[in-house]
């Protein structure tokens, strides 16, 4: 897999080599992906697919579009083999990004990074004392069912989509109101305004 990750790598050279991203001292999403990355025992390959899935994060921590397409614009023209030896470490790869810290890294969708969370929680015995495994089960359901019924909190539908008492429904939704959106908030720069005077006035006869 050699010629792999060395496409690989260097797609991922570029990506670190960006004019945009931020300074090396300022925190960032990806340096604390990287991080916990140097920590795990991989394959070369392995390794070179989990930091190009890094490298294609947005900023708020989603990958910035499907693994077909990521092997797509990493290697246009290749053989069917080949492209499923790639999807088979991007797969993999994905799979250990979306298991790092923090949960919700490397989703797809809101829903996705909600159930990440979710999952994550769970896993880490960090649910609220409320949460029992069905209550768990319904708020992965929930996750699945259209963003406008959880953001207008629409109970009765949910109750009735989900079949689940609208009592349940609602313990689910304060367990997911909790969850965090945009899982890369905390590392975004917050740039302070400047401000600029419409008029400067200085003291005359001086």
């Amino acid at each position: 897999f050699a010629p792999l990750r060395h496409r690989i790598d260097r797609h991922a050279h570029r990506e670190q080599a960006r004019p945009h991203d931020p300074p090396a001292s300022a925190p960032s999403s990806q340096a604390h992906l990287q991080e916990q990355a140097s920590n795990l025992r991989l394959a070369p390959a392995e390794r070179a697919a989990l930091e190009f899935l890094i490298g294609n994060l947005l900023d708020n921590g989603y990958l910035d579009g499907d693994l077909p397409e990521l092997a797509h614009a990493l290697l246009p023209e290749v053989e069917t083999e080949a492209r499923q030896t790639l999807m088979h470490h991007l797969q993999l790869a994905l799979g250990l990004l979306q298991s790092m810290e923090p949960a919700g890294i490397g989703a797809r969708t809101v829903a996705e990074c909600l159930r990440l969370q979710l999952r994550h929680a769970w896993a880490q015995e960090a649910q609220p004392a409320h949460a029992d495994h069905a209550l768990y089960q319904l708020a992965l359901a929930l996750c699945e069912q259209p963003l406008p019924l959880l953001a207008r909190k629409d109970v009765r539908t949910l109750a009735q989509h989900c079949a689940a008492p609208p009592e349940r429904i609602a313990l689910a939704l304060r367990w997911i109101g909790q969850l965090e959106p945009n899982p890369a908030r905390r590392f975004a720069a917050i740039a302070q305004p400047r401000l600029i005077p419409d008029v400067l006035v200085r003291p005359s006869g001086q």
